[in-house]
């Protein structure tokens, strides 16, 4: 009878053991998720609320080619200022 409850009291600690496991690596991931989530939408309003991005050009390498498209010439490179940051 004594063996009986001692193997009961071991599993019972064993049980309890896992549970603290799988509730810790649950709250671990959620915790981690939600940090992960919330900096995504923090960079994604914030390059939303900058609607260009000042990006040269390789292929034009002409100031006329360059201000007949509507760009800007500084630096011996053409610049485009109305690029989205999600090109």
């Amino acid at each position: 009878m004594r063996d009986h409850l001692h193997n009961e009291k071991g599993k019972f600690y064993w049980k309890i053991l896992l549970k603290l496991m799988i509730y810790g690596t649950c709250s671990t991931v959620l915790f981690t998720a939600s940090i992960v989530i919330v900096k995504s939408l923090f960079f994604y309003f914030n390059s939303i609320t900058k609607s260009s991005y000042p990006t040269s050009v390789p292929w034009i390498d002409s100031q006329y080619e360059c201000e007949y498209t509507g760009r800007t010439w500084n630096e011996n490179q053409c610049w485009d200022k109305e690029q989205s940051p999600w090109f």
